[in-house]
């Protein structure tokens, strides 16, 4: 293979081409790859974004002993699933008192209580329930929590709010 000089701009700066090609040309190479490979997360994000389909995310609600829900009212947008985690020792009720068109799958530990609304199964300490919301709207739930062998008199009620946009 015939080996070509190149001369740079300074006094004895000559140096192979081959050398000169392959050492630069390679690097260029590579961090062209590094960067597409780093940008692509980016990209499906962005088309994701103008496809018009609701974002699958979620937001969790903890269930407390004493204040009830934390935070008390969840903003989201249409796809979300919010998930209500019990903390505390005493078992605990979700109730929506409004009847609503919720659900994206099955909801898990809800089922559709008398008011025509969701109602979560009674979730003991570390239980989780969930409810994927699709429509627009306020959603306002009731959290009784009951300590164990106490009379509905000392059953405490807590409310919160889930808005969707």
């Amino acid at each position: 293979m015939k080996k070509h000089t190149f001369t740079g701009p300074g006094p004895n700066s000559q140096m192979k081409w081959n050398d000169q090609l392959m050492g630069t040309g390679g690097m260029i190479t590579a961090v062209l790859l590094v960067l597409m490979v780093m940008s692509f997360p980016f990209c499906t994000v962005w088309a994701q974004d103008i496809s018009g389909e609701p974002k699958m995310d979620h937001r969790v609600i903890h269930i407390l002993e004493q204040e009830g829900v934390f935070p008390n009212v969840v903003i989201a947008q249409r796809g979300t699933t919010i998930i209500w985690i019990n903390y505390s020792h005493n078992p605990a009720e979700i109730i929506f008192g409004q009847q609503t068109k919720m659900a994206c799958g099955k909801p898990v530990n809800f089922s559709i209580g008398k008011s025509g609304g969701y109602q979560s199964q009674k979730l003991e300490q570390g239980m989780t329930a969930s409810l994927c919301f699709t429509e627009k709207g306020t959603y306002e739930y009731q959290l009784e929590n009951r300590p164990f062998g106490t009379s509905d008199a000392s059953q405490k009620r807590f409310k919160g709010t889930v808005k969707i946009y």
